[in-house]
């Protein structure tokens, strides 16, 4: 008789399976990603007025977490007299403003220097929406210095709001430079030839 021996596999014995935690790790972060992205666009469509693909595509720049601060600027822009498509507008072009931790600080002084130069809300409104990258620059160091360069240039605040009004960018430039290289686009905001 020969006697039959059963051993147990070694391959057996090496296996070793995980716990099935262990396979996702990353599953509660992936979880909050999406939930984040998801009222980032709900956010967009239904509180700012964006179309569904411009919310999409907005959201790839910034995510909100929660409605306070963006709620927070959207009331700014509406007691400033801005319409709702104009700050869709904003909204669009410049997302981040939305993350702004205090609008009536960071954003109000720049609408009032305006207010304080005799532009009015609508045209103050206008100004931002064709240009809203102005509220992302320093007051002090930009917009200020930049508009008494073309005050002092034109010899008139109503000129110097004139321009401003129809050409906003340009609080954007270099203007010792912008200025003294382009007097002939001068000419096209019908600027009198004596002020150049």
């Amino acid at each position: 008789m020969f006697a039959l021996t059963v051993t147990a596999s070694p391959i057996r014995q090496s296996l070793h399976f995980p716990p099935i935690f262990a396979l996702h790790p990353f599953s509660s972060s992936s979880t909050s990603i999406a939930e984040s992205h998801s009222f980032t666009v709900s956010y967009f469509i239904d509180s700012c007025g964006l179309s569904h693909k411009d919310a999409l595509s907005t959201s790839k720049s910034i995510c909100l977490k929660t409605p306070e601060k963006p709620d927070s600027v959207l009331a700014f822009f509406d007691s400033h007299g801005f319409s709702k498509p104009q700050t869709s507008k904003i909204v669009k072009s410049r997302p981040s403003l939305l993350l702004t931790s205090d609008p009536d600080k960071i954003l109000s002084p720049k609408l009032d220097f305006f207010y304080s130069k005799g532009v009015s809300r609508p045209d103050v409104a206008k100004i931002v929406v064709s240009n809203s990258v102005i509220l992302n620059r320093s007051l002090e160091n930009q917009i200020i210095p930049y508009f008494n360069f073309l005050k002092d240039f034109f010899r008139s605040d109503d000129m110097a709001i004139s321009v401003v009004k129809r050409f906003s960018r340009v609080l954007l430039f270099d203007l010792h430079t912008y200025l003294a290289s382009n007097i002939n686009a001068l000419q096209e905001f019908e600027v009198p030839l004596q002020y150049c």
